[in-house]
C-alpha cells in the first residue's frame, strides 16, 4: 500500500482557517434555523406560527434563541447562552423536527433535512467545546464591554477591566484553561449522550514539491491536539491581541485625562504635579498655535475647585454640574 502523502504548509494553514470558519458556520447554521419562519402551524387563534418554534418551545418554553448580531456583544451573548446550557433540550428538539412525519410538502421536507443535518454537528464533541469556549470568552468580553460603553464610565476602573480581561483570556490560553473548558463540554456531552472525546479529522493529501529545497510542515495529527492549536489558541490569540490594542488605548488615554476624573483627590498632591498633568492635557489638546487651555490658569482652577468638592462628587459628570450651580 502506497504510503499516505502529508499537507503542505499553504494545505495546512489553509485548512486551519477552514476549520474556525466552519465552527462559525455551524453554530449561525443553527441559530437560523432555530428563528426562520417558512414552516407554519396554525395556532389555537387560527394564526400561524413557525413549525420549528412550536416544537421547541415544546422542549424549551423560555427559549429565545436570537441570530448573531453584527455590532453589540450582547446580542451575540445572549444568542448563544441557550446553546451553552441548553444544548441538550434543543438537540432533542432537533431530532423531533428530523422525525416528525407530518411536515410535509417542499418547506416541511427541508425542515427535517436541515434538522437532521444539524443535530449531527450538535452531537460532535468538537462542536460541543467549541460553544463552551466561545460562552466563556464572550462572557469576560461582554462585561468589559458593557463598561466601556457605561456613559458615567470612569477611566480607571475601565483600564482595570480590560487588564482583568486581558489576564483571564492568558490564563486560558493555556493546557490548564483547556483542561477546565473539556470539563464544562463533558458535562453537556453526558447529557447529549455523546462519548467526550475529539473525532478524527480527515488527512489531506501532500501536494507535488515544486523545489527540492521546499520544506515540509508537519500537521498535528491527534484530533484534541489539532482542536487546541488551531482552534481554541487560535481564538486566544486574537483575543488577547485585540484586548491589548484596546489596553494600550485605554491607558494612553488615562495617562492624560485620568486626573479629572478624582478632582477632589488632587487636593493630596502638590502644585507642581497638577500642573505638570495639565501641561500633559494642554499639549495633547494643542494643534499648532491654536490651545484649548492653558496649562497654569487649568492648574489654578482645578485647585480651587477640588477644595470646594465633597467627597462624593467623583465623577466628571458630577463636577460639571456642582460648576452649573
Amino acid at each position: 500500500m502506497a504510503e499516505r502523502k502529508k499537507p503542505s504548509g499553504a494545505q495546512y494553514r489553509k485548512r486551519k482557517v477552514e476549520q474556525q470558519r466552519e465552527q462559525e458556520k455551524q453554530k449561525g447554521s443553527l441559530l437560523k434555523f432555530i428563528c426562520r419562519q417558512d414552516s407554519t402551524k396554525e395556532d389555537s387563534n387560527g394564526g400561524q406560527i413557525p413549525t420549528d418554534m412550536v416544537v421547541f418551545t415544546s422542549h424549551r418554553p423560555t427559549l429565545t434563541v436570537k441570530p448573531l448580531g453584527e455590532t453589540r456583544w450582547e446580542s451575540r451573548i445572549d444568542a448563544i447562552k441557550p446553546l451553552r446550557y441548553e444544548l441538550g433540550k434543543i438537540y432533542d428538539a432537533l431530532l423531533e423536527i428530523a422525525d416528525d412525519t407530518s411536515l410535509t410538502g417542499s418547506s416541511g421536507s427541508t425542515a427535517r433535512s436541515d434538522a437532521k443535518a444539524l443535530a449531527n454537528s450538535v452531537a460532535k464533541f468538537k462542536f460541543v467545546v467549541s460553544i463552551v469556549v466561545w460562552y466563556n470568552i464572550l462572557f469576560e468580553i461582554n462585561i468589559t464591554s458593557t463598561q466601556l460603553q457605561a456613559k458615567d464610565l470612569d477611566i480607571h476602573a475601565a483600564v482595570q477591566q480590560l487588564q482583568h480581561t486581558q489576564a483571564y483570556l492568558v490564563d486560558c490560553r493555556s493546557d490548564i484553561g483547556f483542561a477546565r473548558m473539556l470539563v464544562d463540554a463533558a458535562e453537556i456531552a453526558k447529557d447529549l449522550e455523546i462519548p467526550p472525546t475529539f473525532e478524527a479529522e480527515p488527512r489531506l493529501r501532500r501536494r507535488k514539491k515544486q523545489f527540492a529545497y521546499e520544506a515540509e510542515d508537519e500537521p498535528v495529527q491527534d484530533p484534541k491536539q489539532n482542536f487546541k492549536v488551531n482552534f481554541f489558541f487560535a481564538i486566544l490569540d486574537t483575543g488577547i491581541r485585540s484586548v491589548e490594542e484596546r489596553f494600550e488605548q485605554m491607558r494612553t488615554i488615562e495617562s492624560v485625562f485620568g486626573f479629572l476624573y478624582h478632582i477632589h483627590g488632587l487636593q493630596s498632591k502638590t502644585s507642581q504635579e497638577i500642573l505638570e498633568c495639565c501641561m500633559k492635557l494642554e499639549s495633547a489638546l494643542q494643534h499648532g498655535d491654536n490651545r484649548d487651555l492653558v496649562a497654569s490658569d487649568f492648574c489654578g482652577e482645578l485647585q480651587s475647585i477640588a477644595r470646594q468638592l465633597s467627597e462624593e462628587t467623583k465623577s466628571p459628570q458630577d463636577v460639571f454640574r456642582f460648576i452649573l450651580c
